[in-house]
């Protein structure tokens, strides 16, 4: 559905490159409507694979088969659950058609817990932790213990736990009011973010401060506290998953896209965005430095999330499609509700 989710709108102005003028990949993905959020699912996979043969190959990796098998089954369920996806106009199979690539996320996320010290066994934590220290004046863990009291850490635990569901929202609202065609590219550049910084992971692994006593002590809560702390740590393992702060990046962008789209919608999550990010510091998910790094991370994510847009936009022949979140897009509640009534979709 990827060149008709265009509005009339964007359609009028959208000039389409003759099929002379691309390539046979950029022609095959505009045949079978290729979304750019697809595009980069795909790349990461591809990347994800290369990374698991290496480590297979250069370390002996065990759960090497494992991943390998659970990737390309996906990939062929993908694939072949496609040709319906693309037919499908309503209900489930459309829903899945645009948001299928989200569900990747924790897919790759898991399998960077064998693959991160397979390939680079280095730890950086304590250089991090001097970095706190450095900045700080101070180590900040015993900043956020005096902070300390049980409702707080009640509520920012659970606002940890919404990392998965707040970029939802403002997803939500992106394919009400703009169109499936503004989804993809929203969950393209969201999906920037995330696997930049599991790259990141890769390339400076660190497990965090609350790994390292007496810092993963003395935090207790109310009612939850206890059992989303347990059900994450049991989930999760010992990742090495600090350095940037995807936890961070991802929030800080979905707070972009809600203000953009739909101020009732930023006003809504803009708690529970706020107690995500000063949760990864106050429960020692992160260090500081983490959260800090996460801010230009982000701003890159954004920028190079928005030239791979156009770039894929003129690789399968539609140059001139209105860009996301332009100068015009999304500031005017009206005028996008007026482009979801128009289009076809």
């Amino acid at each position: 559905m990827g060149v008709e989710t265009l509005t009339e709108q964007e359609s009028a102005v959208a000039p389409e490159a003759s099929p002379g003028t691309m390539s046979p990949l950029g022609a095959f993905c505009r045949r079978h409507d290729v979304l750019f959020s697809e595009a980069v699912w795909f790349s990461a996979h591809v990347l994800f694979d290369l990374l698991i043969v290496i480590a297979w190959v250069a370390t002996g990796m065990p759960q090497a088969p494992k991943f390998l098998a659970i990737n390309f089954g996906t990939l062929a369920g993908v694939l072949a659950l496609r040709p319906f996806l693309r037919r499908a106009d309503r209900g489930l199979l459309w829903i899945l058609r645009h948001w299928y690539p989200v569900t990747f996320y924790g897919v790759f996320f898991f399998e960077c817990g064998a693959l991160v010290p397979a390939l680079n066994p280095r730890v950086w934590d304590a250089e991090l932790a001097r970095l706190d220290l450095a900045m700080w004046g101070g180590n900040p863990v015993d900043f956020f213990a005096r902070l300390h009291f049980p409702a707080l850490s009640e509520f920012l635990q659970f606002c940890y736990a919404t990392y998965y569901f707040l970029p939802l929202v403002a997803g939500g609202q992106i394919m009400a009011r703009l169109g499936t065609k503004k989804l993809s590219d929203a969950i393209g550049i969201t999906s920037v973010a995330f696997y930049g910084s599991y790259i990141g992971y890769f390339l400076m692994p660190a497990v965090g401060p609350r790994f390292f006593p007496p810092f993963h002590e003395g935090l207790y809560g109310l009612f939850t506290f206890d059992a989303i702390r347990s059900f994450l740590a049991e989930s999760e393992g010992k990742m090495h998953d600090c350095m940037p702060s995807g936890h961070t990046a991802v929030t800080l962008i979905t707070l972009y896209f809600a203000w953009r789209v739909h101020r009732p919608s930023f006003w809504l999550i803009l708690p529970f965005a706020a107690g995500l990010v000063l949760s990864t510091m106050y429960l020692r998910y992160h260090y500081v430095i983490d959260v800090v790094v996460a801010i230009p991370f982000t701003l890159l994510s954004v920028y190079l999330g928005r030239v791979l847009i156009r770039a894929w936009d003129r690789f399968t022949g539609n140059p001139g499609a209105s860009e996301l979140l332009g100068p015009n897009e999304g500031r005017a509640g009206g005028q996008a509700g007026e482009r979801a009534k128009n289009d076809p979709r």
